[in-house]
């Protein structure tokens, strides 16, 4: 589970598991705390795999990635590199 590449230069994909069926927020956020990204869908129980093809615009640096489902939440850092 996790985000890889890490450091990333324009797309990554992250891997997680769910309990239970739900609706999945990806939120990504910089240094400062705020949302840059978010993204949503359905997710099935069981591992999980969401690939992100739209970071290249966003300035090189250090990311929050926030994964909630439900009133489970959990979060990875990541790095965007050119």
């Amino acid at each position: 589970r996790g985000v890889w590449p890490n450091p990333v230069t324009g797309m990554a994909r992250v891997r997680f598991a769910l309990p239970a069926s739900g609706e999945v927020m990806l939120a990504l956020f910089d240094v400062q705390g705020r949302e840059r990204r978010r993204w949503s869908f359905r997710g099935e129980p069981g591992e999980q795999e969401y690939s992100f093809t739209d970071l290249g615009d966003l300035t090189p640096g250090v990311f929050w990635l926030r994964l909630r489902v439900g009133a489970l939440e959990s979060g990875a850092r990541l790095a965007i590199v050119r």
